[in-house]
């Protein structure tokens, strides 16, 4: 078994900021929802004190698009590192601070989706290491 290192990012309070999804009524709800491709844009505000303030907007299923659905939700956390420069720190989040806030997206998708008569949604694995 693999020993883990801990990273040097610690998070504390996530929350979804907002939330905004919209079934289409004309569409057939068992079928599978497929075939999208999302968007994110992620914003990092480095405070003092080597501190940051992470924000990751999300969007899925764009209407010209998507037969579907839309839906769109940003959360944030606050960051903190240790023996990291700042501009180290603002790489790492933009990747590991997006794949933490996604996290809390996911579950309100689906949830989202199963409740308005859709198949659940299960939004796929992210790969956010090309991320601009």
């Amino acid at each position: 078994m693999s020993e883990l290192v801990q990273s040097k990012l610690k998070f504390k309070n996530p929350i979804i900021e907002n939330v905004h999804f919209q079934r289409n009524l004309d569409y057939d709800d068992m079928k599978e929802v497929v075939g999208f491709v999302p968007s994110a844009e992620m914003n990092v505000k480095i405070l003092e004190g080597s501190m940051a303030t992470a924000t990751l907007t999300f969007s899925i299923g764009e209407k010209a698009t998507n037969p579907y659905f839309t839906f769109s939700a940003v959360a944030s956390a606050d960051f903190k590192w240790e023996n990291m420069e700042d501009e180290a720190a603002r790489k790492q989040l933009r990747i590991s601070g997006a794949s933490v806030l996604i996290s809390y997206i996911r579950p309100v998708l689906s949830s989202m989706t199963a409740q308005s008569g859709l198949l659940p949604y299960q939004l796929p694995f992210i790969d956010f290491s090309r991320f601009e």
